[in-house]
């Protein structure tokens, strides 16, 4: 039994594990960057407050 040995099921499997786990970092990712933009526009700058 050899595990170096890469079947093709295994590599699509595995394809598409990291497609998913990079798609949900960059919908994070994105999402965090329209959150902080968001609330830069809505207070601008935070140093009136203070």
């Amino acid at each position: 039994m050899t595990s170096t040995v890469l079947k093709p099921g295994r590599l699509k499997k595995t394809a598409k594990a990291v497609l998913a786990f990079l798609s949900l970092t960059l919908l994070t990712v994105l999402l965090v960057v329209v959150f902080l933009t968001f609330v830069n526009m809505v207070f601008g700058d935070l140093e009136r407050f203070s």
